[in-house]
């Protein structure tokens, strides 16, 4: 069985924004929310500095998790049961590594 895939360069130029875009979303949320557990302050809107700290892991764990999830929401009918899936692994890998740094 051969699975053909054919994508034009606007298919790869969306891809690529829609990739960038959702690692900032994830970088950002990952600096602001360890800022804001640690200091109560957020951290702002740079996203580099995710790249110099231990929380590479964690926001990569939620990229790829993000990337896997969101195709499956928009062709799924039981939204419920796997947004319910996601956000309780999302939470316990969370926990894990933030009770691993600490």
């Amino acid at each position: 069985m051969k699975l053909k895939f054919r994508a034009e360069k606007k298919d790869w130029t969306i891809f690529g924004i829609f990739s960038l875009v959702l690692f900032y979303i994830v970088s950002i949320g990952v600096l602001n929310a360890i800022s804001f557990i640690d200091s109560g302050t957020f951290s702002g809107l740079n996203p580099f500095p995710i790249f110099t700290h231990d929380y590479f892991a964690l926001a990569m764990i939620i990229y790829i998790a993000l990337f896997e999830l969101l195709p499956k929401l928009i062709c799924s009918k039981n939204k419920k049961e796997i947004l319910y899936g996601f956000l309780t692994g999302l939470v316990i890998v969370a926990l894990s590594l933030l009770l691993h740094h600490h």
